[in-house]
């Protein structure tokens, strides 16, 4: 059965008892994605994707080269688009790599509900 955030944070609730803080929802929401995150970058497509968009990096640079110098105000909006452009392409891998380790272990708030519910058990 899939799971999404939303089913998870409702469980871990009626378990509980108690509405999640949005701090908790927030972490879960976050663990969730990073685990399907780790799907994808596990599969030969990811690397694909991955090059795909670094070529709208090398690309937006090499129309940055091509700009005559003499028109300053297209080299600086050049490199302006080329600058953006890498800088999202690090950021959103630093962001994917950070979800997928975070998303290695569960949230506190998913350990402590496990770990109560042991407890009914005994």
């Amino acid at each position: 059965m899939n799971y999404n955030a939303a089913d998870i944070v409702g469980r871990l609730e009626e378990l509980r008892h108690e509405k999640l803080s949005e701090y908790d929802q927030n972490n879960i929401e976050i663990w969730h994605k990073g685990r399907e995150l780790a799907v994808t970058v596990a599969t030969p497509g990811w690397q694909v994707a991955l090059d795909l968009l670094q070529t709208y990096v090398v690309k937006s640079v090499e129309e940055l080269i091509k700009t005559d110098p003499k028109y300053t105000d297209t080299v600086l909006s050049g490199h302006v688009i080329s600058f953006v452009a890498g800088r999202l392409l690090t950021i959103f891998k630093q962001d994917v790599n950070s979800w997928v380790e975070s998303s290695r272990q569960a949230p506190g708030i998913i350990k402590e509900t496990i770990d109560s519910q042991k407890d009914l058990n005994l």
